[in-house]
């Protein structure tokens, strides 16, 4: 097996402070092609790559600054090896990365995906380990990405060049592009595969643009605005995972477009009248919870986002089911709304100390005036990097 079946991709922007750390990592795999794209970059990013690449990195540089989804189709455009790798301008790979993964590509995937380290920025601790979803290494879980991201890292896979070329990147979108690919990839009928092996460190940093929140829900919703309900359906009942799973996962993805009248209509088909509230519908699914809290939740939040009057009831009923976070910030926005004040603050108070660091708990607790953060899907139960803390 050639050594040089793989380029490493890096697509960078003002990135002099950590290219190095992700380019060495990235000789250290053997020596393998690497490309840098430098996508408008006004510090010394260009200079400190290439000397960290002692003559294994090749500049790209776009003719104009487009964002994220331009910078990767122009990468994947100049790869001439059998395989790419994405690797983040600020991250950087494992030991061993490239050639656990060349074993998955080679046994039939076109795009792969493993486990990380989140690890903190300032001193290199590690916060939490992303592994996968026991879920997510089902045959044909990456539909479930249409209802909601349950990888460790969308934007770091390994894939078939070819078939990355085929599917190419949406050279509109400055943020989003990797789930956008993703998406099309599996409507498109690539093969996804799963590696248990941990290949990748990612840093956390505060400033990230993963951590514009605001930026990210809008690129979800214009790339899920790309499907249309029916078809994702169909996905779903292909690969066994059809019925009330299914429209489960459409009344999420009818939030993140934020057409709350159609998810109002999926929620009405994936909890019909006569269903047991106590039954837990996917014991090893996203969500092992009872089906009447998911119910109350989402009839609750879509009331609050619609500026229904029902929101308080149904999150009244949720918290009876299960006490959580997310449904104690909600109920906290929906008592605010009824006039009662001190109430909604007990709310927020008590969300953040069921989640520590709850970010939308602890905007509501310091709004000058009206609270609003919603949480609009329950928090993942599951480790991620998330802007909610999991441990």
């Amino acid at each position: 097996m050639s050594e040089f079946q793989t380029t490493v991709v890096i697509c960078a922007r003002n990135a002099a402070l950590t290219i190095a750390r992700a380019v060495e990592s990235a000789r250290r795999q053997g020596p393998v092609p690497i490309i840098v794209v430098d996508d408008g970059s006004t510090d010394d990013t260009a200079s400190v790559a290439l000397e960290a690449g002692q003559g294994t990195v090749t500049l790209v540089r776009p003719e104009r600054k487009f964002g994220l989804g331009n910078a990767r189709q122009k990468g994947i455009e100049c790869v001439d090896t059998k395989f790419a790798m994405w690797l983040d301008a600020d991250d950087a790979l494992m030991p061993g990365r490239i050639a656990a993964m060349e074993r998955v590509l080679h046994d039939g995937a076109d795009i792969v995906f493993d486990e990380a380290h989140l690890v903190n920025s300032t001193d290199d601790s590690l916060i939490r380990y992303l592994d996968l979803p026991v879920f997510m290494l089902e045959p044909g879980a990456m539909v479930r990405t249409f209802e909601r991201n349950y990888l460790p890292g969308p934007a770091w896979p390994a894939v078939r060049t070819q078939v990355a070329k085929e599917v190419g990147y949406d050279v509109t979108l400055p943020t989003g592009e990797d789930l956008d690919f993703n998406l099309r990839a599996l409507r498109l009928g690539a093969h996804f595969g799963m590696s248990r092996n941990i290949g990748y460190r990612q840093f956390a940093y505060t400033h990230s643009l993963s951590r514009d929140l605001s930026l990210q829900r809008g690129a979800v919703r214009t790339v899920m605005k790309k499907h249309r309900y029916e078809d994702v359906e169909q996905l779903f009942d292909r690969y066994g995972l059809g019925g009330r799973v299914a429209f489960w996962a459409l009344c999420s993805m009818a939030i993140f477009r934020e057409e709350y009248a159609a998810a109002a209509q999926f929620l009405e088909k994936a909890f019909p009248s006569g269903s047991d509230a106590n039954e837990i519908l996917e014991e090893e699914g996203p969500l092992p919870i009872k089906e009447g809290w998911k119910h109350a939740f989402f009839a609750g939040t879509l009331e609050l986002l619609t500026g229904g009057e029902r929101a308080l009831k149904w999150l009244q009923l949720a918290e009876e089911i299960r006490k959580s976070p997310e449904g104690a910030n909600n109920l906290g926005i929906a008592h605010h709304r009824a006039g009662n004040r001190a109430k909604a603050r007990a709310h927020f108070e008590l969300a953040d100390s069921r989640l520590e660091g709850y970010r939308d708990a602890l905007i509501n607790l310091q709004a000058s005036r009206t609270p609003s953060q919603i949480t609009t899907h329950p928090i993942r139960l599951h480790s991620s990097r998330s802007e909610y803390p999991t441990s």
